[in-house]
């Protein structure tokens, strides 16, 4: 919990500027009792003082001292003494200043660069006196390691709890609630969703076909969307929560870092710990799919086979990529096609794409290629870049001339020539970009078929927007085509 108790900062003519930094690690009574009393300690202290006055307090309550990251109303004071706000910073001690002595020493020292010294009123220190800065740091060390002593004590006290059974750190599950003392009882409204989903998954829905049915149902997500992860539903296809069983320790602490416990530390499951959503079986069963699922995911993707169109088709209309589907169910239509990612995922509702099919698509893009060989791309800027270019071989001639005729020295015409010669490579350059490579000749003979050093060689993106087509070749130049549906089967637009 973060308590903000004061920011407005009005440093009083004549009266030094200081601050107040508070901060409690835990929430319970104790604890906030102390952190009340520190503040008004503080407050009575420099509240009649003729040299002194309080501008700002921060307080951080709750929050451990292990890493300054989650302290926001330190970080706000370090920003504002940056600004120049106070002089003088008075805190409890040291571990209230922080517990973390690389941090620790990296704070105070660009605090005493901004000018602004740290005063700890119950260890005595200053740091304005620069004889005492050894001592800091020795006591900050106090601090890191009373604080890792600490969290040792938190982690066996948590072992201890778990080998009991108990558990304090259980955090919400879609399906439960769960009260003050960690007890998890069923949430009817969201239960019958955990059942329908184990359902459909027995029943041979994937997962991604599970999150259409949820959407279109509108049963909305724990997060209170419409559209659900695939990620959430496999969370819950594996979680042995919703059989009343309680696996603890998924997670452990390094540092300031928690991560997914894979072994490194001992887990405890505990069986019978609350009400189940689920029966035992049919838990069992969807393990056991997952794992059947999951053996025959491994086995498809051991050879990955890249065709030449994949990654160079995007949809026009919301900008994902197209994927190849093999279409077993059509008749009179080709097995083989493209089709937007969105649309494939999601449906229609979520992108209107088109698909097409594979021999469509490469009879259109071998038309787009053989007019491609047949046209110039001749844009605005390449043909100003061409007229200033035929300019600067007339007066190149001219230049000759004057030199043949003696009517200029070799250095003037030296000299006139290189200026040419530059002007000439930077109208080049122009052109080049506009154009691309191979600039003056394309290279690739018009084809009777379709091959794929077309799109290999020479395309570089295509881009499918209803039933219109935009090839980009290398050069940047664009071939635009049609193709309409009618009758079941695709087809090129001749109209």
């Amino acid at each position: 919990m973060k308590t903000v108790i004061t920011h407005e900062v009005e440093e009083i003519v004549g009266k030094i500027p200081i601050a107040i930094y508070l901060r409690v690690s835990s929430e319970k009574d104790e604890q906030r009792e102390s952190y009340h009393a520190q503040k008004g300690h503080y407050e009575a202290e420099f509240s009649d003082s003729p040299t002194h006055e309080i501008v700002a307090i921060y307080g951080d309550e709750g929050i451990s001292g292990r890493t300054q990251r989650k302290r926001d109303e330190f970080n706000l004071m370090m920003i504002d003494a940056r600004l120049g706000k106070f002089k003088t910073i008075y805190t409890k001690s040291l571990a209230r200043f922080g517990r973390n002595n690389e941090e620790t020493i990296t704070a105070l020292t660009k605090l005493k660069d901004w000018g602004v010294n740290v005063v700890f009123t119950t260890d005595g220190l200053d740091t304005k006196n620069l004889s005492q800065e050894l001592l800091i740091k020795i006591k900050s060390i106090l601090a890191e390691e009373e604080s890792n002593t600490i969290s040792v004590s938190v982690k066996d006290s948590y072992k201890r709890r778990f080998k009991q059974g108990i558990c304090n750190t259980i955090q919400q599950c879609y399906g439960y609630h769960i009260d003050d003392e960690y007890n998890l009882t069923i949430n009817e409204a969201e239960a019958v969703n955990v059942r329908l989903i184990f359902q459909l998954y027995l029943e041979g829905l994937g997962i991604v076909k599970i999150v259409h049915y949820l959407r279109d149902n509108g049963i909305t997500s724990p997060t209170g969307k419409a559209i659900w992860s695939k990620t959430t539903i496999d969370n819950i296809l594996k979680n042995e929560k919703y059989i009343g069983d309680l696996l603890l320790q998924k997670s452990y602490t390094k540092g300031t870092k928690t991560f997914v416990n894979k072994g490194e530390v001992k887990q405890y499951y505990v069986e019978g710990s609350h009400e189940p959503i689920i029966a035992c079986e049919t838990f069992e069963r969807a393990q056991a799919e997952r794992e059947r699922r999951r053996a025959m995911l491994k086995e498809n993707v051991t050879t990955t086979v890249r065709y030449e169109l994949s990654g160079r088709i995007s949809c026009g209309l919301c900008g994902k990529g197209f994927k190849r589907r093999v279409n077993h169910k059509v008749k009179n239509f080709s097995k083989v096609g493209w089709i937007c990612n969105t649309a494939n995922l999601h449906g229609v509702k979520s992108c209107r794409a088109n698909q097409i099919s594979d021999d469509l698509l490469k009879e259109i893009l071998l038309d787009c290629f053989d007019e491609y060989l047949a046209t110039q791309h001749i844009t605005p800027q390449v043909e100003t870049a061409k007229a200033q270019i035929a300019e600067l071989v007339g007066r190149e001639k001219n230049l000759r001339d004057l030199l043949d005729k003696g009517v200029i020295t070799y250095i003037q015409f030296s000299e006139e020539h290189n200026a040419l010669k530059a002007e000439y490579d930077r109208l080049d350059s122009i052109i080049e970009s506009e154009q691309g490579s191979g600039l003056y000749k394309k290279q690739g003979q018009p084809r009777t078929e379709y091959t794929e050093d077309i799109v290999d060689d020479h395309i570089e993106k295509i881009t499918i927007k209803g039933y219109a087509i935009s090839v980009t070749f290398n050069n940047k130049q664009i071939i635009k085509a049609r193709y309409k549906y009618e009758h079941r089967r695709y087809c090129k637009d001749n109209d």
